[in-house]
């Protein structure tokens, strides 16, 4: 049996491969996406409490990881996510729920405008967290 905490890394590092998937959705991902990736998780992310760091970090090291092996396969990442949330739904409040659709909105808008294959993504985001 997985233990609290090691779900909710589990969680964060699987949120990190949902928003790689989203900034990757046009098969690129810019270091100024990353960038601002970065801020956006900060800003979207952090609590105030002991763990604020290990979870920006989580999320970050998730990211940065497939960043570097410019894995750029966007809809493995998306699935994988899916399948995660599909696992444990009882980890995705409506409050966490918004704010992952925030975040991920978010990061598709950091580079530019929205593209076709990030609004297709998020909109599949969407309608699975809904589930």
């Amino acid at each position: 049996m997985e233990t609290k905490k090691t779900l909710k890394i589990k969680f964060y590092q699987n949120l990190g491969k949902l928003l790689y998937a989203i900034a990757a959705a046009d098969k690129q991902v810019r270091e100024e996406e990353f960038n601002k990736f970065k801020v956006l998780v900060k800003e979207h992310w952090e609590e105030n409490n002991d763990e604020k760091e290990n979870t920006v970090y989580q999320i970050v090291y998730a990211f940065e990881r497939l960043h570097k092996q410019e894995a750029l396969n966007a809809e493995k990442y998306f699935n994988d996510f899916v399948n995660y949330r599909n696992k444990y739904p009882d980890l995705f409040t409506e409050a966490i729920r918004k704010r992952i659709m925030k975040t991920a909105s978010s990061v598709a808008l950091s580079f530019s405008k929205v593209n076709k294959s990030e609004l297709i993504m998020l909109a599949k985001l969407d309608m699975a967290l809904k589930k």
